[in-house]
Formats: structure tokens, sequence, C-alpha cells
């Protein structure tokens, strides 16, 4: 997106895309632009034509408040880096209850590993451990899904559960991944009587454990046309004595720079050591892009058994 002094008059708003850039107070030395944030639009770019030389750029949220953002002024251009806007936001966290080993995925399922995008697409199933999730029990009787198609749109599809009994979607065929999935109604408890999973078959893709209400689960595709701006993640950990330490990484499958990686090779991007305790926040200054279709998530490598939690957090830009 690139704005020029000669379509920017002084008191013009103009719509582009959808950030609206503003040319206020300025005089010969400095241009003010006022950028608003919209739904749609994280980032924008405002190219200086000949004069002025430099720029005072502020950032407003939907509420109007300005929110923190990084600028480069290269002596021409001046580019916005971080313009949040919060329906835009994406995230993933997620624990893993007693680790122990090598490579284990930070998420609430039963295997070590979480399984990976499915490109051919499958039916989406539930089940419970608990008879009581279910329309009549006293846990969940109704989860829903937030995934991406074999195009890598965006979708949501709901279940109504069904205790211990597979229930299939009646309608969805072209499930790829499930970025998230949580109990959407509950019926006598706030919270799922057993573990609910979601199924390829009978290989469980996310789950919300036993006295949850949401897949704890830090493993994210990123949806086509978009690509994810990652700017914070952290990580803790826990053990009951021993000092048993846990090294946690977030990793994805593309470089730092945005360059999808082969499908299952994720790149380590950053990583904590801990001995029951937790991590500094940290933040990424470039943020870290993963590029469309590429999936994001944190590991963690044990000596002996450890409970682990993890979040990272950023959002989506469009491309």
């Amino acid at each position: 997106m690139t704005v020029t002094e000669s379509n920017l008059p002084v008191t013009a708003t103009e719509a582009l895309d959808t950030t609206k850039v503003t040319q206020t107070n300025g005089d010969s030395v400095h241009r003010e632009v006022v950028v608003v944030a919209s739904p749609e639009t994280l980032a924008a770019y405002q190219e200086v034509d000949l004069a002025p030389l430099a720029a005072r750029v502020i950032l407003y949220d939907l509420a109007g408040n300005p929110p923190d953002a990084i600028a480069i002024h290269d002596g021409y251009s001046l580019k916005v880096s971080s313009l949040a806007a919060p329906a835009n936001g994406f995230e993933g966290y997620g624990e893993v209850i007693g680790a122990n080993g090598n490579n284990i995925d930070v998420w609430s399922g039963p295997t070590a590993v979480q399984p990976e995008p499915v490109p051919a697409g499958f039916t989406p199933n539930v089940i419970s451990t608990s008879a009581n999730d279910d329309v009549s029990g006293a846990g969940v009787s109704e989860v829903t899904i937030h995934y991406l198609d074999t195009a890598g749109a965006e979708q949501v599809g709901t279940f109504t559960m069904n205790g211990q009994t597979q229930v299939n979607h009646p309608s969805i065929t072209d499930c790829m991944f499930i970025n998230e999935f949580f109990a959407s109604e509950l019926d006598g408890g706030l919270v799922a009587a057993g573990r609910i999973d979601v199924r390829n078959s009978t290989t469980v893709m996310n789950s919300i454990p036993v006295a949850g209400n949401w897949a704890m689960s830090t493993m994210r595709q990123v949806p086509a046309g978009k690509q994810l701006c990652v700017d914070f993640w952290h990580a803790s950990s826990a053990v009951g004595a021993g000092g048993k330490q846990a090294t946690v990484r977030l990793r994805s499958t593309s470089s730092r720079d945005g360059t999808a990686s082969d499908a299952g090779l994720y790149l380590f991007k950053d990583t904590f050591i801990l001995r029951d305790s937790t991590g500094a926040p940290r933040s990424f200054n470039p943020k870290l892009i993963v590029p469309a279709l590429s999936t994001i998530k944190t590991s963690t490598w044990t000596s002996g058994a450890v409970d682990v939690a993890a979040t990272w957090s950023g959002w989506l830009e469009n491309i």
C-alpha cells in the first residue's frame, strides 16, 4: 500500500483498501499522518514523495486509542510495521501435563505430537470419554470448531454431543486443520465431564481436557491470503520435586523471514530453558513472519515428568 503526497491533500481522507489515512497538521519539515485501524488491515505503508523528508505517524485503534507501533524511517519512507486491530488477533496457548521425553507438543491431546494438517480434507467427528457430555448429562452438550477448509479459508462447524458415541459432522467433508475447538453449550455443568476429542476417523486432531471447555493447543495454521505476524511468546514449567528441566521451543514451518519450509519441518524460532519456573515474556522485533498455510506451535524437551504451558500471540495481515 503506497500513498504519495499527490493523492493526500491536506484536508482529504483517502480510503485505501480498509485503512484510512488522513493528513492533518504539518509543516515544511514534518507531515503528520493518522492511520486508523480496521478489522481487515494490520499494517500501513506511507511512502513520502520528494518532500518533506520526515514524517510523524500517529496510530489509533478502533476505539480511538493510540497503540504502540514500530516505525522504520529510511529517509524517504516510513513503514509502520505494527498496527494491531483487535478483530485480527491470532494466538495459540496450551498446556501439557506430565511431559516426559523429547519433542512433545504443548497441547491437551492424547499423543506426544499433534497431527499435521490434512491437505486432502476429512470429515471431523467428536466423541467424549464420558457419557455425561451429551444433551441430558452434566457436561458439555455442544462443541464448535473453527477450521480451515482445503482451500485455506476460515470456516465454522458445530456438533451436538452424544457422550461416548461418535458424532460425525453432517456436512463438512473438506476440513484441513482445526485451529480452535471449544464448548459452545453446556448442560448442567460449566466444563466437560470427560476428554472431548475432535477426530479424523480415529486420529485425534484436537482435545478439550477433562474439566475444561477449550482445547489447550499452541498449534495453528495460517489461513490462505494471510500472513501471521508474531510479536510475543511465553512459557512456564512446574514439577513437584527434583528440579527437572524443560526446554520449550517456538517452532514454525517457515524461516524467520516468512519463507515456507517443507510440511512438517518445524524450524526453531526461540527457546526457554526452565526449571520449575516462568520464563520472562519475550517480544520479537522485527516481528516473526509465518506465511499462509504454514503452521506454528510450541514443543518441549524434558528431563523428567514436567507440566509445561506456553502461549504466543500476534495478528493476521492480508497479503
